[in-house]
């Protein structure tokens, strides 16, 4: 359907992915040790794949909130979790990045909801999404972070908290 400058179709209008479209090609795990100073162990999942690297970005225990990464090993087509192959240690070991912004942490953001691996102008930037686990007041607005050398956690500099306007 063709739009107008700055026009979009409205979501309900667009066609919903069916499960049916999806095939599973494999799986693999990661390892459950402790890495620096976080495991995976109670890992609430964010990650983000890395193609540069074969590798992922994850989050680890829920209650660290830290990032490492980990290569992604060859990828086996079994509903067998035993059959599975495991990564091996991080390439990187579990960094706090939400403590590296140099603005502080004025808002107590203390979560990672999100990450995506971006082209940046000196190359890939990692954005993370945070956010303060009970914000009853609804104030909190600077959420998000960016790692400017992701293939380097421990000593990148960090951007952030931004901000961002929505949309119409």
């Amino acid at each position: 359907t063709a739009t107008t400058a700055g026009a979009q179709t409205p979501p309900s209008s667009q066609p919903r992915l069916q499960i049916s479209a999806l095939q599973y090609s494999g799986a693999f795990r990661l390892p459950a040790a402790e890495f620096g100073s976080s495991s995976l162990n109670y890992s609430e999942g964010p990650f983000d794949y890395n193609a540069a690297n074969n590798s992922v970005f994850i989050v680890g225990h829920a209650h660290h909130q830290q990032i490492a990464e980990f290569r992604v090993p060859a990828i086996v087509n079994s509903t067998n979790l035993s059959s599975l192959n495991i990564s091996g240690n991080p390439l990187q070991t579990f960094v706090n990045v939400i403590g590296k912004a140099p603005s502080g942490n004025p808002q107590d953001i203390n979560r990672i909801g999100g990450m995506r691996l971006i082209p940046g102008a000196n190359g890939p930037e990692l954005v993370v999404n945070g956010y303060q686990y009970y914000d009853a007041a609804g104030t909190v607005s600077h959420t998000t972070l960016v790692v400017r050398s992701p293939g380097a956690l421990t000593t990148s500099t960090v951007g952030g908290f931004y901000s961002f306007a929505g949309g119409s």
